[in-house]
Order: structure tokens, then C-alpha cells, then sequence
């Protein structure tokens, strides 16, 4: 079996065909999904929830927590990252695809 990635800028459709894909048969990763349970508990503490709140936890970079959560931010990003890869090259699952065209879903 294939792995495949799908990667993008927000709102290009990933989790629409992640789903689709998903509903045939194929295992996802959701990398978004990992780092929100990541910052879980910082969420929490303001009442977040959902990678929309994740943004929001965020800050701005003029905010005063800017630069620490963005810095909790890449920390988790980098772990999750690291976990895809171990996914990936191990071929122990199948992630959803990027070659949709070819998959006539």
C-alpha cells in the first residue's frame, strides 16, 4: 500500500477529502488534530477548544503571550511532525491521498 499526504493552505479542502477518504477504508494522521491535543491543557486554562482556538491561544504578534505560545506551538509542531514521519516510513497505515484525480472519488 501507498502512503499519501495532503498539504495545504487553510481552507483548500484537506479535511473535506480526508473525510471522503476516510468513509473508503483509508487511516488518517491529522497533524492539526494532534497539536491541539497537544496545547490541550493551555486551551483549557482560557476556556479553548478546537483548532479555530488554537489562533486565538495564539495570540498576535504585538500581544505580550505572543512569543511564548508560539514558541509552545513549534515545540508541538515539531513532535507531531516527527510522529508523521515515523508513521509514514514505517508503512504501517495508509494516509489519505493527494493524487485525488486519479482516485475518481
Amino acid at each position: 500500500m501507498k502512503n499519501y499526504s495532503l498539504i495545504g493552505m487553510s481552507n483548500v479542502g484537506k479535511s473535506f477529502w480526508r473525510q471522503r477518504l476516510e468513509a473508503r477504508g483509508f487511516i488518517s494522521f491529522w497533524c492539526d488534530d494532534q497539536i491541539e491535543a497537544r496545547l490541550a491543557k493551555y486551551l483549557k486554562k482560557l476556556g479553548y477548544q478546537g483548532i479555530q482556538d488554537v489562533a486565538k491561544w495564539m495570540g498576535q504578534p504585538y500581544e505580550k503571550s505572543f512569543k511564548t505560545n508560539q514558541a509552545l506551538y513549534l515545540e508541538q509542531e515539531i513532535a507531531v511532525m516527527k510522529d508523521a514521519v515515523a508513521i509514514i516510513t514505517s508503512s504501517s497505515i495508509q494516509l489519505a491521498a493527494s493524487s485525488i484525480p486519479e482516485m475518481k472519488l
